[in-house]
This record gives structure tokens, C-alpha cells and sequence, in this order.
């Protein structure tokens, strides 16, 4: 008997497919040189290449150290410490408690800060002793000053019964400051009741330079310069100028003797600190690098601050990883488009003291102030060259009585009055909206100070703040700190929702996106951009837990009020539609999502360039459905563009291009390239680890994903911790009927499956496809996986009645969603034809061979491990079925029309 060369079959097959339709019939029976049985066969397995699945045979889815204010609670004030008499208390941090104490020689008030027994670590000892000792050696009326610092024998357990042991508690008292914060005092929290004009402000910012010039002239950084830590004392005698106090010395660097030895072992491997406040030198958490001149960017921090009323950098939408790249490469915004008063000398000055090059920064806190000493004097400022026409522009601005005679007094005259009229027609009608901008300015100040102020190391005892810890104290407040201003409230919520999705917390996420919603669609209407933004946070939070229902309707919903309210042109348009398209993509809907990707990635390309966000986003989106659609090449070339892009942006390090890498590794290993998978699955994992740690989703994703990997490279006990710390922690995170769980749930059952353990595999495989039945009917690919893989453990076993209904139900689901020629289609047709060999359906079986092996060899290449085990099916279908000749007398096109079996 001979049996037919399965390469010759497939060859004839996909000649047949190559051509147009009218042209199959008739190539066929060429080829097959007047053999009937042999030309229904291949003309049958040509009608199937266009219907691998069944639902159609009938008819033809990318801020570290923040500061939160410790709240006093319930506390066990002790009567006396030693020569103190405890009066009242005044806060609390990690390392102690500082009381309102009275010293009893000589009498006075005082703020006595003690460390707690519990806390006594040698480097937090280290660190309470060190602010001690400088502040001991600071003498100015800049500084809160230090009077007495020791140890207090008491009860290691304060509130334990007496007799409890004893232990050591170090103390210092020091002035008791009774002010509020500089930016709170210029705002109207002084003597005037009203916020300080920019004069008065400088004056302030002068005072607190000298102070801090009196530290460093003794050798001491503070290193932690801001608002909060500089209180000021004004009463009715000083109206609007007021005494700044520097305060909390508790991080701060000495440059000389011992004390800089203890304060650099202390830092080492640490980054001390706030944020937004923080040097590009120290932001790089190297503590050889700080100088003096760290402290002057602050200061250029603070002077922004002061007279912008923001910030220099938008953090308050960022990462921490983002904040940290900000400071350290951006420039910040000009301070003339926030305030044009602030152009010319004043934003000269702002931006020298925050230069990113320290040696084009003003080199000390005096030379600051000197500057700006300059400007209140309408004196040519040392931080610009003094040319000739600079210095008679100065000339002139402080001889005005002189220059005025030099001109006519009329068109000056009635040059200034026209000015000043318009000016005030203009003010009147802005001024609402001024007054709007400011008092949301104030908000978000308020909750900055809050939020990003938080990581004070006196509260934290030294150790490092997590970004979590500090989201969860803030949200709690959020609602009742904004009530009475939406728009912030709405902003703030956003964000809040935004980086608890980026640290893996989507309940929470979820809860601060349904809330920013509500407040949004009730204080300015549904249709407003506000809301319309607001409902996009929440869709985007939704998808993300899974809710793709509630998802979807947010989205088309979304998607209208866009084009009603903003146009069809707009660019929220189309990324509300790029949005939608996701959710088509994980609800199983492949081909409506490329489709939709196809249509709006060039518009966002073309509207918000090449390298927006945004674009990026959509590309990997776009990527990510095309390899699920099987045109990998495609989605190929644009991850491997979408990782050159962001690795030049970002840097190779990046989350985002993390996460590029992450989607081009899977891309690669679902065509089969296992081996080249592993490393880029590794290296991202390593690197998420050791910046995101070991708890987070993404962590978690890429350990998952490279234990799969090993599992197909049949490295089972390499893959087996893998598999089982990725299941556990998407349970942990996510819950047990997250989609990403249930994947991990597959691939822990196709693990078991590889170890032998049949019984415990097909449980698992069944209780995973039945949840996500319920969830998604289905339709979405990462139901398919576990059933296709079910459905072989049944043929495996046995069961082959059982795995043919599983089968069927599997290839009608891909015909709702999938094009005929799809990889998947493909490969789950020739895993139901091989079950129909094995129950001696062989016409059945030859036609979806066939039909599926021409695609598998198009996709995945004839030598593909896929392409390999389908010829050999082939061959065990041939051997299976017993037939006579089936010799194929196949010739390459424009030979003649002899029989020829040589190529058998």
C-alpha cells in the first residue's frame, strides 16, 4: 500500500488556496490527473481551509518619600521627664513624641522631643542623636534653637504597671516655635489676614536664606528643606514680615568630623528626603554627591512656590518613578506662564537657583539672597551678564522721576491711562475666574502638603515611606478635605485612582474612580470635559478589574458624549474609542479591536505625535490584539518600535519599557520561539522585582509568564514555584475570579498535566473554564487555552466522547470571534482532527489536516514544532485508516500532465 507524502497533500492544498476561487476547481483536477477520490479529497480539504471552526460551516480583546502628618490619637502623657514638666502634646512621629513641656531652670517653655524605648534601632539612635549635635551647633534667629539634649531613665512599657523595666529614652529640648508654615503664613494665615504681595514674600525667602547660609557656614545640610518645616512667627508689630523658623534637623548631612562619618552610614542605601522638594543630586540617592548646593535648588523650590503658587513639576499625577525621572532630567515650567509678573529679572533669578547643573546654580544660600536682594532694589542681578542696555533699563527703573522728564508727560499721560482702564476691564471679567483658580490652588496646596509632605522622617522613624502608605492615609480624607471644591476633588480622585492601579491595588483604584465619577457628573453636569474625563478614569478601572461589562456600556457611553460634546475631530475622540477598543479585546472580540486600533492609532499618531503617552499606550494595545488575531509579524514590528521609543525616553529600565518588553517576550513565545522568550521574561522580571518588589501585579504577571515559558520548554521544576507564587498572588491580589487568576489557574493545571498528575489537572482545568463561562460565556481567548487543553486531556485518557463535545463547543466559540485562517482556529482543528482519528472518523479527520496544517505552516513556518506534529498526524491517519493507493500525482505548476509519486 502506499500512503501519501503529507508534504505533497499540503502543497497541493495551499497551491489551490493561492489562487482565486474560480480557479481552485479547475487546478485541482489538473493535479490530480483524472483521480476522483483524490480530488474530492483535497477539494474538500480546500472548502474546510475556510472553515477551521464551526459556528460558520451552516451559513459560511506603564511619590518614594511623601509625608503624611501623624495624627496625636489617644495618648498616656507622663506628668514629668526629668526636669520637665509635660504641659501638653504636640505631635508624633516614628522615632518619638515631642511634648509642650516647662524646663524647670531655667523656666521656660519648650518642645521636648523624646524617642520612644521601642524604637531604639542603632540607626534610628544614630539619627535622633545626630539632630541633636546640629542643632547644638547652630546659633541664629533662623533656627529653632536647641537648649538641652540627654537621657531619661523611665519604664520601657510607659503605660505598663509600675515596677515595669526600665530603659533609656534620649531627649532634647529645644525652642518651642509657635508659627504656621511659610506658605500658610504668606497665603493669609498672618497679622494682616491677607496674602502677601511678591515684595513681601521675597523678604520672607531672604530670611529663611540667611538661616540656612548660618547652617551651612557650620557644616551642616538640611537636606529637607520645605514649607512645612519652616514655621513663621509674625505678630502685629511685624504685619506682614513675620521671623521664619527652620525647623527639623533630622535628616540633616554634616560635611566634617564624626558627624559626617555617622550621617553617611545612616544614608547609605537610602533616599532621605521630599520629593518634590528634592535636588536632581539627591533624588539620585547618592549622599557623597550632596552639597550645599542641594539645599539652594530647595530653596529655588521654595521660592517657586511661594510666588506661583505650585510647584515647579506636575507631580501630583505621577508615579514615583515618573517624579523621580521629572526632577531629574525636566526643566520646570517658566514661572512667567504661570504669573506674568514674574517675567524678566524675577524668573531669572527662579530658574538659576534650579538649575539641574549644580555648577550653573547659584553656589550658596547667600548668593540668593543677595540676588534677590538686587531685584527689591532695582539693581542689575549677578544672574544675568550686565550688558550696557541691561544696566540702563535698571538705571531707569530706579531714577523714574529723571527719565520721566526726558519724555512728553501727555502721551505718557494718556498712554498710562488708557493702560490702566483697559487693565481694570480686563481684571473685572477675570476676576471670578482668578478667584476660582486661586482658591482651587489653596486646595490642592492644602492636600499636597498632606499627601506629598508626608514622609517627614521624624514620623516615620527613619525608614521609608511606601507610596501605598501614604495613598491610604490621604484617600481617607480626600472627600472631606475637597467637599466644597469639585474640581479638585474630581482631579485629585483621578489621580488617586490612577496610582493605585499602578501599585496593583484595583479595589481601590476602583473605589476612588467610582467616587471622582459621582462628584464630577453631580457638581458640573454628565456632559461636561470633566466628568467626560472622569468617566474615562473609571472605564479604564473597571477593565482593569475585570468588569467588562460595566466597562463596555461606560465606554460607548463615553464614546457618545465625546462626539456630542467635544467633536468627532477632538483627540478625546479618539482615545475614548482606543479605550473601547480594549475592552472589545479582552471580551474576546479580536478582529472589532484591531479593526477599531487600525482606525484611531494613526489619528492619535498624527494628532499628539509619535511619542505621546498616549500613542504609546495605543500601539501596545494595538500589538497586543494583533498577536492575538495571529498576525505576528505585524504586532511584532510594532513592539519591537514601541521598546525602541521608550528605551530612548525613558530608558531601559523604565516601568513602561518594562512593559513593552513584557508584551514583545509573549508575543514571541506564542509562536512557539520558547527560547528566545526566556531571557526577556527574565530580565523583566528581575527588574520588576527589585523596583516594583515581589507583591506587585506586574511582578506577579511576570513570573507567570516565565514559568509558562519553562513549562513549554520542559523545565517543570523551574516552572513550578513560578506558577505557584503567580497563582497565589493574583488570589491575594485580585481575588479568585479575576481573569488574570483564572489564567494562572490554566497554566498550574497544564503544570500538572506535564507532571503526571491527570486527575488533579482535568479538576482544575474544569473549575477554571466553568468561571470564566460564567463571566464572559466564553467568547474571550483565555477561556479557549484551558479548553482546548481539557479537551486533549480527555482524548489523552480516554475519553474521546467527552473530548469531542468539548471540541465542538470550543471551535464554535472561536467561529463567533476569529477569521477562518487564524493560528487559533488552526491549532484547534487539528487537535479535534487528530480526537476524530482516534474515533476512526478519517474522511472528517484528513479534511481539518489539511485544511489546518496549510495554515500552521503560513503562520508558524514548515519547521515549527506546530508544523511538525501535524504531518506526523497526517501519517497516523494514513497508517490509521487502511485505504489503498492514495499516492498523489502531484506536479509543480508547468510541467506536463504525467503521473508522478516521486516526491511521496
Amino acid at each position: 500500500m502506499l500512503v501519501p507524502n503529507p508534504k505533497d497533500l499540503i502543497e497541493l492544498v495551499r497551491e489551490a488556496m493561492a489562487r482565486p476561487q474560480s480557479e481552485r476547481e479547475p487546478l485541482l483536477r489538473d493535479r490530480c490527473g483524472g483521480d476522483p477520490d483524490l480530488f474530492e479529497r483535497a477539494m474538500a480539504a480546500v472548502r474546510a481551509q475556510g472553515v477551521l471552526t464551526l459556528a460558520r460551516e451552516s451559513s459560511q480583546p506603564e511619590h518614594a518619600r511623601v509625608e503624611i502628618p501623624a495624627s496625636p490619637g489617644v495618648h498616656g502623657m507622663p506628668e514629668r521627664l526629668g526636669r520637665y514638666r509635660i504641659l501638653d502634646f504636640l505631635g508624633e512621629g516614628g522615632m518619638g513624641v515631642v511634648y509642650l513641656a516647662e524646663q524647670d531652670n531655667p523656666r521656660r517653655t519648650v518642645a521636648l522631643k523624646v524617642m520612644r524605648p521601642g524604637v531604639l534601632s542603632p540607626r534610628l539612635l544614630r539619627r535622633f542623636e545626630l539632630e541633636a549635635q546640629v542643632l547644638g551647633r547652630l546659633q541664629h534667629p533662623g533656627i529653632a534653637q536647641v537648649f538641652e539634649a540627654g537621657v531619661f531613665e523611665s519604664r520601657a512599657d510607659e503605660h505598663g504597671p509600675a515596677g515595669s523595666s526600665r530603659a533609656a529614652q534620649p531627649f532634647f529640648a529645644m525652642e518651642h516655635v509657635r508659627g504656621v508654615p511659610l506658605t500658610v503664613f504668606a497665603d493669609g494665615a498672618n497679622p494682616t489676614g491677607a496674602a502677601l504681595d511678591h515684595r513681601a514674600k521675597l523678604e520672607l525667602l531672604i530670611k529663611v536664606c540667611e538661616a540656612v547660609q548660618h547652617a551651612h557656614a557650620k557644616g551642616v545640610i538640611h537636606r529637607d528643606l520645605k514649607p512645612a518645616n519652616i514655621l513663621v512667627v509674625g505678630d502685629a508689630a511685624s504685619a506682614g514680615s513675620g521671623q521664619p523658623k527652620v525647623l527639623d534637623f533630622g535628616v540633616a548631612r554634616a560635611t566634617d568630623g564624626d558627624i559626617a562619618a555617622v550621617t553617611l552610614q545612616t544614608d547609605v542605601g537610602q533616599l532621605v528626603g521630599t520629593v518634590p522638594y528634592m535636588s536632581p543630586e539627591q533624588i539620585a540617592g547618592d549622599p557623597n554627591e550632596l552639597d550645599t548646593r542641594s539645599d539652594v535648588y530647595t530653596l529655588g523650590v521654595i521660592l517657586y512656590e511661594l510666588l506661583c503658587g505650585r510647584l515647579p513639576h506636575r507631580l501630583s499625577d505621577k508615579t514615583v518613578p515618573e517624579a523621580v525621572r521629572i526632577i531629574g532630567q525636566d526643566d520646570p515650567d517658566p514661572p512667567a506662564s504661570v504669573d506674568r509678573a514674574l517675567r524678566g529679572d524675577l524668573q531669572t533669578i527662579i530658574l538659576k537657583a534650579l538649575e539641574r547643573d549644580r555648577s550653573r546654580r547659584y553656589q550658596s544660600a547667600s548668593e540668593l539672597a543677595a540676588d534677590i536682594r538686587r531685584f527689591l532694589s532695582d539693581e542689575p542681578i549677578a544672574a544675568r551678564p550686565p550688558s550696557r542696555a541691561y544696566q540702563l533699563r535698571k538705571f531707569a527703573s530706579r531714577n523714574k522721576g529723571l527719565m520721566g522728564g526726558l519724555c512728553a508727560a501727555a502721551v505718557v499721560l494718556a498712554a498710562g491711562v488708557a493702560g490702566v482702564a483697559w487693565q481694570a476691564v480686563r481684571a473685572t471679567r477675570g476676576w471670578d475666574m482668578a478667584q476660582t483658580e486661586a482658591d482651587n490652588a489653596l486646595a490642592v496646596n492644602e492636600f499636597l502638603n498632606q499627601m506629598l509632605a508626608s514622609a517627614d522622617p521624624e514620623n516615620t522613624g527613619g525608614r521609608e515611606v511606601t507610596v501605598r502608605e501614604v495613598l491610604d492615609l490621604s484617600g481617607q480624607s480626600v472627600g472631606e478635605m475637597l467637599a466644597t471644591r469639585p474640581r479638585v476633588h474630581v482631579s485629585i480622585r483621578g489621580t488617586l485612582s490612577n496610582t493605585y492601579r499602578s501599585i496593583g491595588d484595583l479595589d481601590r483604584a476602583l473605589g476612588h474612580a467610582r467616587a471622582g465619577y459621582g462628584a464630577a457628573a453631580a457638581g458640573f453636569g454628565p456632559d461636561s470635559k470633566i466628568a467626560i474625563e472622569a468617566q474615562r478614569v473609571l472605564a479604564i478601572a473597571l477593565v482593569e478589574k475585570g468588569m467588562h461589562q460595566e466597562a463596555e456600556a461606560l465606554n460607548r457611553d463615553a464614546v457618545e458624549r465625546v462626539a456630542r460634546v467635544l467633536g468627532t475631530h477632538s483627540v478625546d475622540y479618539v482615545l475614548v474609542n482606543g479605550e473601547l477598543a480594549r475592552v472589545l479585546l479582552e471580551t474576546g472580540r479580536i478582529k472589532e479591536s484591531v479593526d477599531a486600533w487600525r482606525k484611531w492609532f494613526p489619528e492619535a499618531e498624527r494628532m499628539l505625535g509619535s511619542e505621546h503617552r498616549e500613542t504609546l499606550t495605543m500601539m501596545n494595545n494595538m500589538a497586543i490584539a494583533l498577536k492575538d488575531l495571529g498576525e505576528y509579524e505585524e504586532s511584532d514590528d510594532l513592539l519591537r518600535r514601541l521598546v525602541e521609543i521608550r528605551e530612548r525616553i525613558h530608558g531601559p529600565h523604565h516601568l513602561q519599557t518594562l512593559y513593552a518588553i513584557n508584551s514583545l517576550a509573549a508575543n514571541i513565545q506564542r509562536q512557539g520561539r520558547n527560547a528566545d522568550a526566556e531571557p526577556l521574561f527574565r530580565e523583566t522580571l528581575e527588574r520588576r522585582r527589585r523596583i516594583l518588589g515581589s507583591d506587585h501585579v506586574s511582578t506577579i504577571a511576570s513570573a507567570g509568564n516565565l514559568g509558562v515559558t519553562l513549562i513549554s520548554l520542559g523545565r517543570l521544576s523551574e516552572a513550578e514555584p513560578l506558577i505557584a507564587e503567580a497563582l497565589a498572588g493574583n488570589r491575594r491580589l485580585l481575588g479568585s475570579e479575576h481573569a488574570k487568576t483564572l489564567i494562572m489557574m490554566a497554566n498550574r493545571a497544564y503544570l500538572l498535566e506535564e507532571l503526571g498528575q491527570s486527575e488533579e489537572a482535568e479538576a482544575l482545568y474544569r473549575e477554571t473554564i466553568e468561571v470564566r463561562r460564567k463571566a464572559t460565556g466564553g467568547r474571550d481567548p483565555e477561556t479557549w487555552a484551558p479548553m482546548n487543553n481539557l479537551a486533549t486531556l480527555y482524548q489523552r485518557r480516554g475519553k474521546l466522547a467527552e473530548a469531542e463535545l468539548l471540541f465542538r463547543e470550543l471551535l464554535d466559540l472561536c467561529g463567533q470571534s476569529l477569521p477562518p485562517d487564524h493560528p487559533y482556529a488552526a491549532i484547534f482543528s487539528n487537535n479535534y482532527a487528530d480526537c476524530l482519528t482516534d474515533l476512526r472518523r478519517f474522511d472528517e479527520a484528513e479534511i481539518r489536516l489539511l485544511a489546518s496544517q496549510v495554515v500552521l505552516e503560513s503562520k508558524f513556518g514548515v519547521d515549527h514544532a506546530r508544523s511538525v506534529k501535524g504531518r506526523a498526524r497526517l501519517v497516523k491517519l494514513y497508517e490509521a485508516s487502511g485505504k489503498p493507493d492514495l499516492a498523489i500525482p502531484y506536479r509543480p505548476a508547468g510541467e506536463t500532465g504525467q503521473r508522478d509519486s516521486a516526491g511521496r
